[in-house]
């Protein structure tokens, strides 16, 4: 396991995360 890959892997996670909770957010004021 490459250190690059682990830390690519962490940002996605986290770029999802954020996708997920501004769909709820828009999802909910809408």
């Amino acid at each position: 396991m490459n250190v690059w890959s682990i830390i690519l892997q962490g940002i996605v996670r986290q770029l999802r995360n954020l996708m997920k909770r501004r769909r709820y957010n828009m999802c909910m004021i809408g």
